[in-house]
């Protein structure tokens, strides 16, 4: 059966034989690139005819088909701007735009689920009322979201502008910052850096480092 061609699967050779049931398996190759042991019996009666990749195509196209397109609603202080991708769960990203000016990406589910309705600004105005507007830490956390959020900051390129974030228990809510910030070892001469410096602001991806240390990880 070497050479023949079932679907988008070609048989290139012999796969050693399922533990289990025994059956014999053929090593096949798909048009995609992949490698995929299929029983024989699977590929003789059509029920099988790729890696997987055609399942996961017809799945992602029938997810578009079904997508509503939120271009220009708005959902409380955010408008919808466009489709900018897909986070790796399949939620589409939406970049909007707030009343405030700044920009940011949301989720579809935390659209339709109302769960996110601004860019952080809403909740920086009512964090306000404990009074740590004026400290170090709040401080902090209103630029550490002007990276990622305000296209007219001028280090956005480096931070917002290549898809760093801040994650959603941050980025509406100071007291969670504040409390993350002084359960780790925060002090007002320490900064906060990122371990994956292609990850997300994250409580699992953020620590406070001195000056020092952080130019150097900056020039490795």
């Amino acid at each position: 059966m070497i050479g023949e061609k079932f679907g988008r699967l070609t048989v290139i050779g012999q796969a050693p034989s399922d533990p289990k049931s025994k059956n014999v398996r053929l090593l096949c190759k798909c048009d995609c690139g992949n490698e995929k042991a299929v029983a024989r019996t699977q590929l003789k009666n059509n029920k099988t005819k790729s890696c997987g990749c055609f399942r996961k195509e017809k799945t992602k196209k029938l997810g578009e088909k079904n997508l509503t397109d939120e271009t220009g609603n708005r959902f409380g202080r955010l408008i919808v701007i466009k489709k900018i991708g897909r986070y790796n769960n399949g939620n589409v990203k939406w970049l909007c735009k707030c009343d405030c000016g700044n920009e940011t990406i949301v989720g579809s589910h935390n659209l339709r689920t109302k769960s996110i309705l601004s860019c952080g600004c809403f909740h920086a105005e009512q964090n306000t009322v404990h009074g740590m507007s004026n400290t170090n830490l709040y401080s902090r956390w209103i630029s550490m979201k002007k990276r990622c959020y305000n296209s007219n900051e001028k280090c956005f390129k480096d931070y917002g502008g290549r898809g760093i974030f801040v994650d959603e228990l941050w980025r509406d809510n100071f007291k969670e910052f504040y409390d993350w910030a002084t359960s780790n070892g925060w002090n007002p001469e320490l900064e906060l850096d990122r371990i994956d410096n292609n990850g997300p602001y994250s409580p699992e991806n953020c620590r406070w480092i001195t000056h020092q240390q952080n130019c150097i990880n900056r020039i490795r």
